[in-house]
């Protein structure tokens, strides 16, 4: 039997759907919002002209699941907000070589990443202060700042 599932748009790139489940193993049910993004893909192959290159939409799909009780809309936004958070955690492990062990020593490898760390703050502090602060009254929370590398 085929379930018919009935997309909502959130804005003219997401839409959404959910639903409540259990998987077998489980205690609980569960929130499941399932969304949908609109991509844009570039056609592979040759074209006749050079005038514009035409594109195809296509979607990119994920599964969100929540406790939480707001609309499906703010889940979604909730959930993409944390990626431009978490980046901040992902460039500071990149810009600081967070993912090598450079020495035998513990102690040594405590200095090294202080050291890092206070370079990469020292980075960061300079440009917030060159550079105010985005409005971050928004429902994506966005970060306060675009760092440049």
């Amino acid at each position: 039997m085929k379930t018919v599932v009935s997309w909502h748009d959130i804005d003219n790139k997401w839409s959404y759907f959910e639903t409540q489940w259990k998987p077998k193993s489980w205690n609980t049910e569960f929130r499941f919002v399932f969304t949908k993004k609109k991509i844009k893909k570039p056609q592979k192959g040759a074209l006749q002209l050079d005038l514009f290159e035409p594109l195809d939409l296509n979607y990119e799909y994920k599964v969100i699941m929540t406790n939480k009780n707001e609309s499906a809309k703010s889940v979604v936004l909730f959930h993409n907000g944390r990626g431009s958070q978490e980046a901040i955690f992902g460039d500071a492990k990149t810009d600081t070589a967070l993912g090598v062990i450079p020495c035998k020593r513990l102690s040594s490898n405590q200095v090294f990443i202080l050291a890092s760390m206070m370079a990469h703050n020292f980075s960061r502090e300079m440009q917030m202060v060159a550079h105010p602060a985005a409005t971050r009254a928004k429902p994506k929370r966005p970060t306060a700042w675009k760092f440049k590398k």
